[in-house]
């Protein structure tokens, strides 16, 4: 299974509440969070992955060649980063990377292999890893309804959310397909700031 998936980071965002640090770049307990993903996906057998870049991208790369790394990694960048948000940077690996499953993550998570090796079992066109009990007002709430996910966003009802989206999703080729022209429409409509979770769920 990993060498049919190519792994997708989603590091272009501004980390503006985080005084400008590149997310992928923060630390936990000694490592950058891109240096756990990293790790992760190795142990989950991958040999590569892709880091969609945008703000501070030569602080990710340096970092990046500055020491031996666990796996290959290429580079892309995002260069709307700063007018977009993030549905256009996973749009662009839809769009640019060579046809294949992918399995997108956030920059910002710290996730268990196991969390990729069940999203990637589920298959399906467009999965979500979604953690299922109660959640709170700012968390990224999940409706489904007969398996299929309906509805995403922080303005869903606690009570009735399945769970919280938790940053990890695969697409298959159809998939992909359905996402970048969902956020094409989002574009030719003037939108700039919506989520992917919200291109997800119009493209599901």
């Amino acid at each position: 299974m990993p060498d049919t998936v190519l792994p997708v980071v989603l590091a272009a965002g501004l980390g503006s509440r985080l005084g400008g640090v590149p997310k992928a770049l923060l630390e936990l307990e000694g490592e950058t969070l891109l240096g756990r993903t990293a790790a992760t996906l190795a142990g989950h057998g991958h040999e590569r992955m892709v880091v969609v870049t945008g703000h501070g991208a030569d602080q990710v790369e340096d970092w990046w060649r500055s020491a031996p790394r666990p796996l290959e990694a290429r580079f892309l960048h995002n260069p709307r980063y700063a007018e977009l948000n993030n549905f256009h940077t996973l749009a662009l690996a839809c769009e640019q990377l060579p046809a294949g499953r992918l399995l997108a993550l956030n920059a910002d998570i710290v996730f268990h292999s196991a969390v990729v090796a069940d999203a990637l079992a589920a298959g399906g066109q467009l999965t979500l890893a979604v953690e299922q009990g109660r959640v709170d007002a700012e968390a990224l709430k999940v409706r489904i309804d007969d398996g299929h996910v309906r509805e995403l966003g922080k303005h869903l009802d606690p009570r009735t959310a399945f769970g919280e989206f938790i940053g990890v999703s695969a697409l298959d080729d159809a998939g992909r397909t359905a996402y970048a022209a969902s956020a094409a429409e989002a574009l030719q409509a003037g939108e700039t700031t919506p989520y992917r979770t919200v291109i997800i769920a119009n493209a599901n």
